[in-house]
């Protein structure tokens, strides 16, 4: 549709419209113009950012809808070309577009169903903003810094400094050259940057992509397994052993667990 607003096609050839001298800018190509923009740029985003390599394309997900309304809006320009069609084929263009409209997947993004894809990227999110109001709430003052792997859900809502273990919002850790192998999209961590930075809360400890950590002789000695509570919520983190005696002045219990470890 994008292409197509800028022509005008004629019995015996294509001809530029929308900008010509002959043929002003009406309300309905105006119309056309604007969404197109609006729909070029949502898919444009992702190509300036290093492209959509997210499951489902989740950077795409917002623009789908937006990309109906050039369509749209092209029909509005062309409504008399349209009535001056044969009946025949005006049947065949409802038809054509009833059907391209019926071959859209629909689950994933419309009902979201417990089957559907797409369901627990959202989940995800919810979750990460959750933990982060948790702990806003268990740390009211003197926010510790947090390292997580999923930082997005939990950085919009806790106040504290959240620090992204897995690089996508950390520099230091994006820019750090090395080892690139592991789990797809997901393996720029580097345990050295991970011992500069340190924490006070280590979350969501995926072993796969923090690439063994928990086996790294740096580890044990910095950082305990532990549970904290305010006895109306709790989280599960490891935490800096340098920080554990600031829990303790906070009146927080913490109750220490000993960790679960496939190390050699």
């Amino acid at each position: 549709c994008a292409a197509a607003g800028a022509y005008r096609p004629r019995p015996s050839r294509v001809k530029v419209r929308l900008f010509s001298a002959e043929s002003p800018l009406d309300l309905e190509r105006w119309r056309y113009v604007l969404s197109s923009l609006v729909g070029f740029m949502g898919l444009v985003i992702p190509v300036l950012i290093g492209g959509d390599h997210f499951v489902l394309f989740r950077f795409y997900q917002p623009i789908w809808a937006v990309l109906f309304l050039p369509c749209l809006s092209l029909i509005d320009v062309f409504h008399g070309e349209l009535l001056k069609m044969p009946a025949i084929l005006r049947k065949m263009f409802v038809v054509i577009l009833m059907l391209a409209i019926y071959s859209i997947p629909r689950d994933g993004w419309l009902s979201l169903s417990s089957a559907s894809k797409i369901r627990y990227e959202l989940v995800l999110a919810e979750q990460g903003q959750q933990l982060g109001s948790d702990l806003n709430a268990i740390f009211p003052v003197d926010r510790p810094s947090v390292g997580v792997i999923a930082a997005g859900g939990v950085a919009f809502t806790y106040d504290g400094i959240v620090i992204d273990v897995m690089g996508l919002n950390n520099l230091e850790v994006a820019h750090t050259p090395g080892n690139r192998h592991g789990y797809k999209n997901h393996a720029a961590f580097s345990p050295d940057v991970f011992f500069r930075q340190q924490p006070d809360l280590l979350l969501h400890g995926w072993q796969d992509i923090l690439k063994d950590l928990f086996c790294d002789e740096r580890f044990s000695p910095a950082y305990q397994l532990a549970v904290i509570t305010d006895n109306e919520r709790s989280i599960t983190a490891y935490i800096r052993r340098e920080y554990l005696q600031k829990l303790s002045e906070l009146g927080l219990e913490v109750r220490l667990l000993q960790p679960l470890s496939s190390c050699p």
